[in-house]
């Protein structure tokens, strides 16, 4: 039988941790490198939630949703497709969320980014404004991933963002507009679709802080999507009683860590080992 005290306490603790829990932009799309490396259509799913403690909470349409593709040789051109119009009502934990299936066609590194509407956050007292992107090489191209893709708040790798696999160490730098942020903090979470457990709450969103060049790095124990949110405060906005309120920016890269390969085993060695 637990002990009153500690049994209070830990209600307190789990309490504390859920109220400050973060909400992330959730952006992702089908993992094309072990599936399929030619895929051509790609289905995406965005949402906003707790993706370690898999909570969620009803999401607006975005405000943009986009792919940007870089060229396959220097000198080429950049372009640019809307998406916005292509997403579907959809649940995400029993909460509004929004899918779409969108055509990539052509060779070439994909970034798909998407901007959400200023969301007025009660319990803290804060908008949350996030900007979201994940990579998609498509036809095995990966020319670009290094290149930033001009969101008001974006993570740029340093490290192949795809290809990763787990444990992985993963390096990017901050931008705000462009430029370096430094001191910025940096929070990471596990999308936690397969009810792994940890040790204590503190283990579920993981923090550090950029250093004066705005670069972090994180290894990412095991396979499966990870949340990389940089943040930061924006102007302010008015809130429901007329007042201006804070903004809290958020600039959320997902990655996909792939599983370790596993040993190819021989049928002698096999046979040996019946």
């Amino acid at each position: 039988m637990k002990h009153p005290i500690f049994a209070a306490l830990l209600l307190v603790l789990l309490t504390t941790s859920q109220a400050c829990a973060e909400y992330f932009a959730i952006l992702r799309a089908q993992p094309p490198l072990v599936s399929n490396p030619n895929r051509k259509v790609f289905n995406v799913s965005i949402a906003f939630g707790h993706p370690f403690a898999q909570t969620a909470a009803d999401m607006d349409m975005v405000q943009m949703f986009a792919a940007i593709r870089y060229p396959l040789e220097e000198g080429g051109q950049t372009t640019r497709r809307e998406f916005l119009d292509t997403l579907k009502p959809a649940k995400y934990l029993r909460k509004d969320a929004w899918a779409g299936t969108i055509p990539l066609p052509d060779p070439g590194l994909y970034q798909l980014v998407l901007e959400t509407r200023p969301y007025w956050e009660a319990q803290q007292d804060i908008f949350l404004q996030q900007f979201a992107q994940t990579l998609v090489p498509v036809q095995e191209c990966e020319r670009g991933w290094e290149i930033p893709v001009g969101l008001k708040l974006e993570i740029l790798p340093l490290t192949r963002p795809f290809g990763l696999t787990a444990p992985a160490l993963f390096t990017g730098r901050v931008l705000l507009d462009g430029k370096i942020l430094p001191d910025a903090p940096v929070r990471i979470e596990y999308l936690n679709e397969d009810k792994r457990t940890v040790p204590t709450p503190y283990h579920q969103t993981q923090r550090i802080r950029t250093d004066e060049r705005g670069v972090f790095s994180f290894v990412c124990p095991h396979p499966g999507w990870w949340g990389i949110a940089a943040v930061t405060q924006g102007d302010p906005l008015k809130g429901p009683d007329g007042q201006p309120k804070n903004t809290e920016l958020s600039g959320v890269l997902w990655l996909h860590v792939d599983p370790p390969a596993a040993p190819k085993t021989t049928r002698r060695a096999a046979r040996q080992d019946d």
